[in-house]
């Protein structure tokens, strides 16, 4: 690493340290991804069916149907759909750092829908950030709710990926709720 910083002093920061991260994970895992993922798929065949059978009986449901969710978060379809589409984009690239990024960027849009679905309902803007302040007990009912609405059943061998790829010591606070 030092040597690139060296030659391209623009990294030499923070900012420029973690787009060269960034980079350097995505040329590193580009060529292999698809067969990790598939390997992952295979060793979780057993998971992956449990959540196939979920999806095909839950992946339609009305939020209302999803006992955890507290009712002050059950808001329908539409005001998920941005956090649907950022849960998605992770299956889009091929680096960890991206990945984990976006995972990231999920449980946030989770937070922003329910805040602009309640500013758009005539909340002030304090009221709303309160109630899209969510901690781990409602994002995660949320979070599945939106996961089976995504319908990707691969998510899963990502989100195992993800995890493994990840170090320790980034798995505290909020990237380790996520």
């Amino acid at each position: 690493m030092n040597v690139l910083y060296n030659l391209y002093p623009m990294f030499n920061c923070e900012e420029g340290g973690v787009i060269l991260q960034t980079k350097l994970s995505d040329l590193f895992y580009r060529p292999f991804l698809a067969p990790l993922l598939e390997t992952y798929n295979f060793l979780k065949e057993e998971d992956l069916t449990v959540f196939r059978k979920y999806v095909t009986e839950h992946g339609q449901d009305d939020i209302t149907s999803f006992p955890n969710i507290k009712q002050k978060y059950q808001l329908g379809d539409d005001p998920y759909q941005a956090a649907i589409a950022s849960l998605l984009a992770i299956t889009e690239t091929c680096s960890p750092v991206t990945k984990f990024k976006l995972l990231i960027s999920f449980l946030e849009t989770i937070c922003s829908c329910v805040k602009h679905f309640y500013l758009q309902s005539g909340l002030s803007e304090e009221e709303a950030n309160d109630i899209s302040c969510l901690g781990a007990d409602d994002l995660m009912p949320i979070s599945i709710y939106i996961i089976t609405r995504a319908s990707k059943p691969e998510l899963i061998s990502e989100l195992q990926f993800l995890y493994d790829a990840t170090h320790e010591d980034d798995l505290n606070g909020q990237e380790g709720t996520a």
